[in-house]
């Protein structure tokens, strides 16, 4: 159980707690994760049930229950900042009850996601690029004309992965989370919760003025994920001036 103290713009997360259990079933030991967030002055709480991880009994299995938890935590500790960004004040100084938030316009986007795909069919690639903005959902997505389907799902997993991990861990691509040794067991446990990907091919976005993160891009189709990723930063590297 973590406990935060509320400063006066009611801008920060009051409790987090979490528990991991399991149970022996099938020859295997299934792990479960309870966690609950809930975050000062603007009443916002969040009570999400993790899917289960399937895995062998065996010495690494204590560890893995450790990454797993800390894996769930940080999705949820991700998705309430993206939530709280602004709480609006009320005249009398206490917190009201309307949230905003920051990210890039649709048409700026639309951009990122079309630049990318476009300085991979330079090089003969055929990729899609997949947006996601502060809320992890897509938010633009070009797919190239004769990219496999299955790009469709890599790509938005990597952009939701250099979001989420590169906020959580300030780095700036899926390819530095690796390099980081943060992706968590080697058996790829994290790789099991949904939307998540340690992949290289995500690029983090963040904003020019204060490197706040707006969101995340991710591409999928090169002969390699490390040509996905140069795609997608050449696209940031275009605009990211325009990041404001």
């Amino acid at each position: 159980m973590l406990r935060g103290t509320c400063p006066d713009d009611g801008r920060c997360w009051r409790d987090m707690a979490f528990c991991v259990w399991g149970r022996w079933y099938g020859g295997g030991a299934h792990y479960y994760v309870r966690g609950y967030l809930c975050g000062c002055g603007a009443d916002i709480c969040s009570d999400m049930m993790a899917a289960y991880v399937r895995q062998e009994m065996d010495d690494r299995m204590e560890q893995s229950c450790g990454w797993i938890a800390r894996g769930m935590v940080l999705g949820a500790f991700m998705a309430f900042p993206a939530v709280h960004a602004a709480v609006a004040q009320s005249p009398d100084g206490h917190a009201g009850h309307i949230v905003t938030m920051q990210k890039l316009d649709w048409s700026m986007a639309g951009q990122l996601a079309i630049e990318a795909v476009r300085a991979c069919a330079a090089q003969g690639y055929s990729v899609t690029a997949t947006v996601v903005d502060t809320t992890g959902h897509q938010q633009a997505v070009i797919k190239g004309d004769s990219v496999p389907l299955q790009s469709l799902s890599v790509s938005y997993r990597k952009a939701y992965t250099a979001y989420s991990y590169g906020l959580a861990f300030n780095l700036n691509t899926t390819s530095e989370l690796i390099a980081a040794k943060v992706t968590g067991p080697a058996n790829g446990a994290l790789n099991t919760i949904p939307e998540v990907l340690f992949v290289p091919g995500g690029v983090t976005l963040r904003r020019v003025s204060d490197n706040s993160v707006l969101g995340g891009i991710g591409v999928s189709g090169a002969p390699g994920g490390e040509k996905d990723e140069a795609c997608a930063q050449a696209a940031v590297q275009k605009y990211r001036a325009d990041f404001r």
